[in-house]
């Protein structure tokens, strides 16, 4: 292996480096690894730590293992910087290696960028975070309203059944009086109505109340409650029977 337009400082020593098929990158760590691992310079023979540079020497395909060269060179010869190219198993390779000034700044380059792309994650997961408790705060108060609206529509439901209650105790004569006597009243039809009879419906006026019935069989059971048949019918078939003053 020789150096082809090498500095004549440079003397590098290399050697051959070969990892199982596996992803470029991965292929690539795992012989910088094997590279470092088995550095044959050392920073206490070379007084600086050595510098290793790891070329692929063929191209990465799926399923083959990758081959590749490891160049080591002393700490005091890359310190300054090299360029130049090496024949490795007849092939050249060129090798550039910046001076420890530079690469320190490529480094604290790297830093800032590294920091900056931090920085911008931060403030991104900062905004997302204040979105989403935004987006939060607003789907409560959603919901909030979402209950007030419902509470609202049940009680304008529930303010006009009673209106449409209050119309219908004012049609029969019930309004401003007690529920009592109205209940009085339906109590002692249901419990006297006559079995043989088909009540229609029930009529308050007043105090007084009434019974259509169906057909010619009295409603009550006859000793309860005297009641009196209308003369004409309302209905075909249908009659009036009419109990005075019996619901006060």
């Amino acid at each position: 292996m020789n150096a082809l337009n090498a500095p004549s400082a440079a003397k590098p020593f290399t050697r051959i480096v070969n990892v199982p098929s596996a992803l470029p990158w991965d292929q690539m760590r795992a012989a910088r690894l094997e590279a470092h691992h088995t550095s044959p310079v050392t920073a206490a023979s070379s007084g600086l730590a050595p510098t290793i540079v790891v070329r692929r020497l063929s191209p990465w395909r799926p399923g083959q293992g990758g081959r590749f060269v490891a160049i080591y060179l002393k700490g005091q010869e890359a310190a300054e910087g090299l360029s130049f190219t090496i024949e490795v198993q007849g092939r050249p390779v060129s090798i550039v290696v910046p001076s420890r000034r530079k690469q320190a700044e490529q480094l604290r380059q790297q830093a800032t960028v590294t920091g900056l792309i931090l920085l911008t994650l931060v403030c991104l997961s900062g905004q997302v975070a204040l979105t989403l408790k935004r987006r939060a705060a607003a789907e409560a108060e959603l919901a909030r309203l979402e209950q007030v609206v419902e509470r609202t529509a049940r009680q304008i439901s529930t303010g006009a059944t009673a209106q449409a209650n209050a119309r219908t105790l004012e049609e029969i004569g019930v309004r401003g009086r007690k529920a009592a006597d109205v209940l009085a009243a339906l109590q002692t039809v249901t419990t006297a109505k006559n079995p043989h009879a088909r009540i229609d419906s029930f009529l308050w006026e007043g105090g007084d109340w009434a019974l259509e019935v169906k057909g010619d069989a009295a409603p009550l059971n006859e000793g309860s409650v005297s009641m009196q048949k209308a003369d004409r019918p309302v209905r075909r078939d249908t009659w009036l029977w009419v109990s005075y003053g019996a619901g006060q």
